[in-house]
Parts: C-alpha cells; sequence; structure tokens
C-alpha cells in the first residue's frame, strides 16, 4: 500500500528533462528502494496533470488522471510524480491536484536554477515552441515586468514576461505548493556550470529519500540550439505565423523532427547565444528568495549561493551572419529530409525535395513545404 507520494513540480528548465529520464532509466532500482513510478515514460505524468486540469493542448488525455491515481494507490511505499507543467499552476489549481489522491500524504519538491541561465534556457524552449520573439525583445519584456516580491507581476506585462514568470515567479510558486503539501516542502537548488552531473542527482535523491548509488545515467538529452540555429528557428516561427499557420500546425514535425533534432543536432558546432549576468537578475534573486531564505519549514538541498546568477558563454545574437544563418538552415533542412526519408521510406522513394536556395527567406519558405510534407506523410500513416 502507498504510504507518501512525491510531487516533483519543476519549474521548466531546471533539470526537469535529466532528473526524469535518471528516475525512469533506474526505475527497477528505485523499486528495489521502495519507490513506484507510475506510467511507463514522463509523458504519461505530464498527460495526466493536463488531463486533471482541464487543458488537452491537442493531445488526447482523457482518463490518463484516473489512471495515473489508480496506479499510485495500488503502489506499495512511495510513488513519484513528476511534471513540470504543475510549477505555474494556481493554488486552486494545485488543490485541485492534490486533492485527487485522498489522503495519502504528499511532499512536494521544487528545483531552482540561476535565473540568468533559466532565462536563456526558457527563450529556447520558447523558439521550440513556435514563438517570435528575438532574445532582446524577450530579455527586455522580463527585465521591464519583474514580479514583487509577493510575486505580483505588473499589470500590462507583454505575453513574454507573463510565460516567463508563470515559470520562474518564486514567491508564488513556493506559496502555492507549500499550502498544499501535506508531507513538507523541499528545495533542490541546481548547481553551478562545472559541477559534477551527479552533484544534481544527488541533490534530489537526498530530497526524495532513494539512494542514488549506483545508478545509470540517462541517455535522453534535451539540446539547445547554437546562436544560427535560434535565427533560424526565430525566422521560421515569423514566416509561419505570417501565412496563418496555427500553434497546431504540423507540431510533432516542426519542434521534435526539426527544432530538437534535424536542427539541433547538425548544427551543434557552432557558437550559442551568450548572456551576461547583469545586476538585475541579482537584484531580482534577492528580492524574490529574501522571504524564503529564513523559511524554517522548507527543506533546503543545495547552497543558495548556487542561486547567483551566472553569465551565459556565448556570441550576442546580434553577431550572427547571415551565411550561418544560411548554412545552419542548410543543415537543418537536409537532416530533416534524412529523417522523413528514414521514417516513410516507400512514401518517398520517389519524392524529390527541392535543393537548398542560395537565401535564407526563400530557404525558410523551402523548410516550410518540407516540414508540411512530412507532417501529411505522418498523417496518412497514422
Amino acid at each position: 500500500m502507498v504510504d507518501r507520494l512525491v510531487l516533483h513540480v519543476g519549474p521548466l528548465k531546471t533539470g526537469t528533462t535529466y532528473l526524469q529520464s535518471q528516475l525512469f532509466t533506474n526505475r527497477t532500482v528505485l523499486e528495489q528502494q521502495g519507490f513506484h513510478l507510475p506510467g511507463l515514460v514522463p509523458g504519461d505524468h505530464h498527460f495526466a496533470v493536463l488531463d486533471r486540469i482541464g487543458l488537452s493542448q491537442g493531445f488526447e488525455v482523457a482518463k490518463r488522471w484516473d489512471a495515473l491515481v489508480s496506479e499510485v494507490r495500488a503502489s506499495d511505499g512511495t510513488a513519484i510524480v513528476t511534471a513540470e507543467r504543475l510549477a505555474c499552476l494556481t493554488a486552486k489549481r494545485a488543490e485541485q491536484v492534490v486533492s485527487g489522491f485522498g489522503d495519502i500524504p504528499v511532499s512536494v519538491v521544487v528545483t531552482l536554477r540561476d535565473l540568468n541561465r533559466t532565462t536563456m534556457s526558457l527563450w529556447q524552449e520558447s523558439l521550440q515552441n513556435r514563438n517570435t520573439w528575438s532574445w532582446p525583445d524577450y530579455l527586455e519584456a522580463i527585465r521591464a515586468f519583474q514580479p514583487d516580491a509577493a510575486g505580483v507581476v505588473p499589470e500590462g506585462a507583454p505575453l513574454p514576461a507573463k510565460r516567463f514568470w508563470a515559470q520562474w515567479n518564486l514567491p508564488r510558486i513556493l506559496r502555492v505548493w507549500r499550502n498544499v503539501a501535506t508531507d513538507g516542502l523541499s528545495l533542490v537548488i541546481l548547481p553551478p556550470p562545472g559541477a559534477p552531473r551527479e552533484t544534481l542527482r544527488d541533490r534530489f535523491a537526498a530530497a526524495v529519500g532513494y539512494d542514488p548509488t549506483g545508478m545509470g545515467e540517462p541517455p535522453v538529452s534535451n539540446p539547445s540550439l547554437t546562436a544560427p540555429a535560434s535565427e533560424v528557428a526565430l525566422r521560421l516561427n515569423r514566416a509561419a505565423a505570417n501565412l496563418g499557420k496555427g500553434q497546431r500546425w504540423a507540431r510533432r514535425v516542426r519542434k521534435a523532427e526539426f527544432t530538437r533534432r534535424a536542427l539541433a543536432d547538425s548544427t551543434a558546432d557552432f557558437p550559442r547565444v551568450g548572456a551576461a549576468a547583469e545586476e538585475w537578475c541579482s537584484e531580482a534573486t534577492e528580492r524574490l528568495l529574501k522571504r524564503w531564505r529564513m523559511a524554517d519549514d522548507v527543506r533546503r538541498f543545495g547552497e543558495w549561493e548556487d542561486l547567483t546568477p551566472v553569465a551565459v558563454r556565448g556570441v550576442a545574437s546580434s553577431e550572427v551572419t547571415e551565411d550561418e544563418v544560411l548554412e545552419a538552415g542548410r543543415r537543418g533542412y537536409l537532416a530533416l529530409d534524412e529523417r522523413m526519408r528514414l521514417r516513410h521510406p516507400d512514401a518517398t522513394a520517389d519524392l524529390v525535395t527541392a535543393p537548398w536556395p542560395e537565401d535564407v527567406d526563400r530557404g525558410i519558405d523551402a523548410l516550410i513545404e518540407l516540414i508540411a510534407t512530412f507532417d501529411r506523410l505522418d498523417q496518412a500513416s497514422a
């Protein structure tokens, strides 16, 4: 019989993909220690949460929550549910999630990463999700519309600021989840760059209560985009928006096949977009965490100093040349064509893909056509 539930609520870009992969890679070892992961993959937790809070985001999520709760209740020892979508829930929705498990004691784990690295990572994530904000515009919106010490974001905040501070609004996130955690709240602070990879693993394990000794490293990665690749993704998003293609257009191909795989993998040797650790980051971190540094009812794993903003090494987005963007687009285009042919060998046997043009705008047009073709083949074979 289950005697405790651990909810890892994220937020996004705080080592969640690594930790989730670590857990599922080592689920047999965890079972031997009395820890159970419901479902088969981390996505099962994500879709169950979407079902619980009434958001489908275009996916089939009906009954996923009931299945997750049933498996948790039927397990022995401690169950672990990890879904970064949980972090930005309102107090009402957080209560809905916790109450769904009845009288099972619920421990909540929040993972925290320094503000500067999180800002860059969430901008990259926004590019993968079809948004059209340049790095300078995104950064300025976040800097200009910061929440106060209580976590209140100023009225009139533009969409980039609203979405970012929903994920890094630490006063609100910690307050919401402390109020519903019937078995305590724990903070796991990500180590600074250069720390051994197992540092985060060990801190999280200590918060949850299992022994990570001897656990294998996960095969899954969550690659970031280089500077020229980021520009390709940005121009693709803007061109698709100008053509009236909505958020769900070619969703899987556009994100999973192109941006995260074909483009990211083929351009990994280019420099990344850099970001200096500006004074506003340090001031915001201090203001938003001041109350929680003194909290005696929250367990902490890691040092507060590890949240000191650090620079992201790389080049300024303005330094990216058109030739670099053209080359990054060419590589991503060819890599996507190869992925399409591997996935649909029969349907593409006689298909002739147009060559990559010699200017970026026409290249983006060709890329949109290739994505559409890949998506049609996916739909036909579904």
